[in-house]
């Protein structure tokens, strides 16, 4: 059941992407103004968020009709395989879109440049204290750990099968005991590192208006804080699966809730945070830029302004951004909310390899 519920959550919050977008941005293409309510992008819209609805129906059903609740490996991808059928539901349209902007020479016709004000955010302070939380719950892990080192048995059950039983065990070690602290300190340092690019980046906005450039400050300051948040709910999933490893609670259905209740608290925070604030500020309503007021007042980030025709180029498929001329590895995406690398910079290459590596080298380094 829970399978099916991360299924269902994950395709709602896939399905709303088109309307969750900067304005200027429809399916990963630049458009301008005058065509954002076309018949091609009205269509495409509606097209999506009914198939991708309609996917996760479909998907949920076999769920819980067709796959027998054993084959827990198998039911535990099903959110991903939302995310891979939402994608070639998007491909499709992309294109569609972008070959109606050729044709129509939409570009030309509204004589339109791409506005490139660049703001930096390097004199804004890191709010680090937004990570203290997952810190703290690690370092409670470790100090329960230690203390209660002497009374755990000397095997523990370190996975349990659909039926609640302990299927699978390991002789008591240092390894064993904080394999998953471990890997809460790796994922919360990579997400406090991953933080401080995305707070110090540079973006780009289609106005030179004080509303517009506050809307984007809003928005990269609220996914630095949402981004340094997030650990804390993972490590106290972490923390209670450790104490149901070590015996300090028992395996039954109110621990396997306790379990996953701060991984929908923090779907729910990232649901929230997204619909309220849209990419790069979208969905914000009341600025103090709107009504004139200088509204990066107090910021003081270094503003750099240029223009262009159309980036458009600079994107493969509307998501995956190709850059050697810009010198960020990390902006806002196109089709979604959040940001994504560019695949350019060599630092995106260290990040993918950091990714890959690390919960390889942590699952050979540690004892068994």
């Amino acid at each position: 059941m829970v399978d099916v519920i991360l299924t269902v959550i994950i395709g709602i919050m896939l399905s709303i992407i088109p309307y969750m977008t900067e304005k200027s941005i429809v399916f990963g293409v630049r458009t301008p103004p005058e065509y954002r309510d076309s018949e091609v992008i009205i269509r495409s819209r509606k097209t999506y968020v009914v198939s991708v609805l309609v996917i996760t129906l479909i998907l949920s059903a076999v769920q819980v009709l067709i796959i027998p609740q054993s084959f827990v490996l198998l039911l535990s991808i099903f959110p991903l395989f939302v995310v891979l059928i939402a994608f070639f539901v998007y491909l499709p349209l992309h294109y569609a879109i972008e070959r109606t902007k050729k044709s129509e020479n939409w570009a030309d016709k509204s004589n339109q440049s791409v506005s490139a004000t660049f703001v930096s955010g390097r004199s804004n302070p890191f709010p680090w204290v937004y990570a203290v939380p997952g810190f703290m719950v690690l370092l409670a892990i470790f100090i329960i750990g230690i203390m209660d080192y002497n009374n755990m048995p000397q095997v523990l059950a370190t996975h349990f099968g659909a039926n609640g039983q302990p299927n699978q065990y390991s002789a008591k070690s240092i390894g064993t005991v904080f394999f998953t602290g471990f890997l809460g300190i790796g994922l919360t340092v990579g997400m406090t590192l991953l933080a401080y690019p995305i707070s110090i980046s540079s973006f780009r906005v289609d106005s030179s208006s004080n509303a517009a450039l506050e809307r984007s400050v809003i928005f990269r300051s609220r996914m630095t804080r949402m981004i340094l948040i997030m650990p804390v709910f993972i490590d106290l999933t972490m923390m209670i699966s450790e104490f149901e490893i070590w015996g300090l609670i028992g395996h039954v259905q109110t621990t396997l809730i306790l379990i996953l209740a701060p991984i929908f608290a923090m779907f729910a925070l990232v649901l929230s945070v997204t619909l309220i604030t849209g990419q790069a500020g979208s969905n914000l309503r009341m600025v103090s830029g709107a009504d004139g007021a200088p509204g990066i007042t107090g910021y003081k980030d270094s503003i750099k302004s240029a223009s262009t025709k159309d980036d458009d180029s600079s994107w493969r498929a509307g998501v995956i951004y190709f850059n050697k001329n810009d010198a960020r590895f990390m902006v806002p995406k196109r089709f979604g909310v959040g940001y994504t690398l560019n695949f350019a910079h060599p630092g995106s290459i260290a990040i993918i390899a950091a990714i890959l590596c690390v919960p390889i080298i942590l699952i050979l380094a540690l004892p068994h």
